[in-house]
């Protein structure tokens, strides 16, 4: 067959990257004509395939090939094509033409293909009609020009930048333009570099946007520790990924990274930006290390510093990975495969679209078997009929559901408050806003399932995960019933929270849920080989009393060799999260959950096996532990778990504690609803306490002692 591989072929690109990679492999059994869109007009395009006799196409991404291959036509009439969902096709705003350009693409492509679950999903909100049509093909990598010639430890960039060995390189490999957002972690990279000055960022990419670029650079240029390189050929920036520690990526949103893949082909750990696509390749913890805040990327990148094994452990699992599902061959036989079947149907055989879909009213019948109680039902509906009936407002929910379901969490909560406070159409009080933000994330439940589903997750352990969508707005309405307040639905703060299972990283099993993760704490965690006794240390060699979780003013003396560590950041861990009531939950409920949870995640992530469990609740803290001591299920667990200082602020906890408007100033308006509050305000109200929540930590030498471990 004569084949049409249409794409922007921009150098530096990654629709450039994979449009030459798949020309390639449909070369080895095909005639291929790579064409660059970049300057062609629907004439000069037609012109080729007259004269090269096409008989099918493959454009890449939806707006810069879609509309030409739309128009084309062979001797047998339109002439069918295939049509790769490229990432900023699917990610990017576009204005009203570019969108109708896209759908009529869409609408006549005899086949759709997506590189991942997430990048189906989004192109199947799009497009609804297409929902079941997007096939999934995974973008391969191909290092192969870089590891044929045998180059070991190159140091191109650091040479360049006049790096001495002791620095630790990260890369951020990228385009200068707005969606690939370089400019996002500078600021806080710098500081990082000022107290270490090990610690340094190579921004290395072309100038693709002129009006952003200029000031960029500035940028770039005038923060420490901060360096811009331009672009390099492909073999080289190979080089400078495996010469690199770490590879970053800080994208708003990616369809299927290149340089990510390339990363971990070559063994070089990556950092990334939470967004949808590279989750799909990034398992945080194990294929590497997700961030979503400049100062977690930090976090992470100190960890990554510090350990050598968390550096060599997820390079192992990343090449792994690469192995198993992205390489040019299986590539091949998938992309030969389409176009055989292609073939083989006549021509003229355009596929029938399904008839729109009602993403609201979808929404709700998802939502009804979870519960979420009565008022907030009443509220939902007709928060939901507003939106159905305001044009403007329907599309404005569409993309912030869109945005949840794709974009870094922070930015899409951001935006999210930002839209729900300022523009007329989303002006709400705060009961509608409450249930418009369970609507929001309604709207994720069919994409979550099918993410979940696909990462192997049974049944029965994602529908007990989404109940808890309805455990949240159930407490709500616990408060309102007591306070007067109509807070149902869910807050902005625990929107946000509920990323966590909606994007399919967390679980529930039995009351607990679990994610495997890596350890995030600033502190190590070391064991003597004899007693087997644990002590602990923060990163700067303070002692920490694991009894109360307090960290001494000193350091610590210098513990011999026979004290080895055990648990530091980035070592493999169970979070867990209590989403009920603690006090009804026994130490034996737990250690069932944790067994489950072992055997769950050694299906999904076998190659990563937890050291422990750890989690963070007001409730260890060692002031009101003793407040609560004729609730068992707190003094069991308070009993065998080690402590350290808890990450999340006083009033956050505040907020979990007594509602969503309350904080440290408005305890003294508190009346107790229960016990639990009535003791717990008479603690606070004492001059100068505070709350001290905790994290908590069981490692499982200790776990495998305990009797409820046995009995399990």
């Amino acid at each position: 067959m004569n084949i049409l591989v249409l794409a922007a072929l921009t150098e530096a690109t990654g629709n450039a990257v994979t449009s030459r990679r798949i020309a390639r492999l449909l070369g080895s059994a095909h005639t291929v004509t790579l064409l660059d869109s970049v300057g062609a007009t629907k004439k000069s395009v037609q012109e080729l395939v007259d004269r090269a006799q096409i008989d099918l196409a493959v454009g890449v991404h939806a707006l810069l090939a879609g509309p030409f291959l739309r128009a084309l036509t062979n001797a047998r009439g339109a002439l069918p094509y295939l049509l790769v969902f490229g990432g900023t096709d699917l990610y990017e705003p576009m204005d009203e033409l570019s969108t109708k350009q896209m759908t009529r693409a869409v609408e006549g492509a005899m086949r759709l293909v997506a590189f991942s679950p997430e990048n189906r999903a989004r192109a199947e909100w799009m497009w609804p009609e297409i929902r079941g049509r997007v096939e999934l093909l995974p973008q391969a990598v191909d290092v192969s020009s870089f590891t044929s010639k045998g180059l070991a430890a190159p140091t191109l960039l650091r040479d360049r930048l006049g790096l001495d060995p002791e620095s630790f390189l990260f890369v951020l490999p990228t385009g200068i333009r707005r969606v690939k957002d370089p400019l996002h972690v500078v600021d806080a990279f710098s500081r990082w570099h000022r107290e270490d000055p090990r610690m340094h960022l190579a921004v290395v990419g072309a100038l693709l946007e002129p009006d952003y670029a200029d000031g960029a650079l500035a940028v770039l240029a005038d923060r420490p520790g901060v360096h811009y390189l331009p672009p390099l050929s492909h073999d080289e920036m190979l080089a400078g990924i495996a010469e690199a520690d770490v590879v970053l990526n800080t994208s708003l949103s990616e369809g299927m990274c290149g340089v990510v893949l390339e990363a971990m082909a070559l063994g070089t750990p990556v950092l990334a930006r939470r967004n949808a696509g590279n989750q799909s390749l990034v398992v945080h913890g194990h294929t590497g290390l997700l961030y979503d805040t400049p100062d977690e990327l930090v976090e992470w990148g100190r960890a990554l510093t510090l350990s050598a094994e968390l550096r060599h452990r997820i390079a192992r699992t990343a090449r792994a990975k690469i192995r198993a599902g992205h390489t040019p061959e299986l590539e091949r036989h998938a992309y030969l495969r389409v176009v055989d079947e292609m073939a083989a149907t006549r021509a003229s055989l355009l596929p029938t679209l399904g008839p729109p879909v009602d993403e609201i009213a979808r929404a709700l019948e998802l939502l009804r078997p979870l519960d979420v109680g009565g008022p907030t039902q009443e509220r939902l509906r007709a928060v939901a009929a507003r939106v159905t009936s305001t044009p403007e407002l329907a599309r404005e929910t569409k993309q912030l559901a869109g945005l949840l379901a794709t974009a870094p969490p922070s930015v899409a909560i951001t935006e999210i408050g930002a839209r729900t406070a300022s523009r007329p159409t989303l002006a709400m009080s705060p009961d509608e806003r409450n249930a418009y933000h369970l609507l929001l994330a309604a709207m994720q439940i069919s994409d979550a399932r099918a993410r979940t589903s696909a990462r192997g997750v049974p049944g029965d352990v994602i529908d007990a995960t989404l109940s808890d969508l309805a455990v949240w707005s159930r407490r709500f309405e616990e408060l309102a019933t007591h306070d007067g307040h109509a807070y149902g639905g869910l807050t902005l703060e625990v929107l946000s929270w509920c990323q966590r299972f909606l994007r399919g990283e967390l679980v529930r099993l039995g009351p607990v849920q679990f994610d495997l993760r890596p350890f995030p704490a600033p502190l190590r965690v070391l064991r003597h080989d004899k007693t087997r006794a644990l002590r602990a240390r923060t990163l700067d060699g303070r002692a920490l009393d694991l009894r109360t979780g307090r960290i001494g003013e000193e350091r610590g003396p210098p513990l011999d060799s026979r004290w080895q560590i055990v648990l530091e950041p980035g070592t493999p861990m169970l979070e867990m999260w209590f989403p009920g009531a603690l006090s009804r939950i026994t130490l034996a409920d737990v250690a069932v959950a944790i067994r489950r949870a072992h055997a769950l995640f050694a299906t999904l992530s076998p190659e990563t096996v937890p050291a422990g469990v750890y989690g963070e609740s007001w409730r260890l803290d060692p002031q009101v532990r003793g407040l609560f001591d004729d609730e068992v299920g707190i003094d069991d667990i308070g009993r065998v778990t080690a402590l350290y200082p808890s990450v999340i602020d006083e009033d956050a906890w505040l907020r979990r504690i007594f509602g969503p408007d309350v904080d440290r100033t408005r305890l003294g308006e508190r009346a107790p609803r229960t016990a639990v509050e009535a003791k717990l305000l008479g603690h606070l109200a004492q001059p100068g306490r505070r709350l001290e929540p905790r994290g908590g930590f069981v490692l499982r030498e200790e776990l495998e002692r305990l009797p409820e471990w046995e009995s399990t």
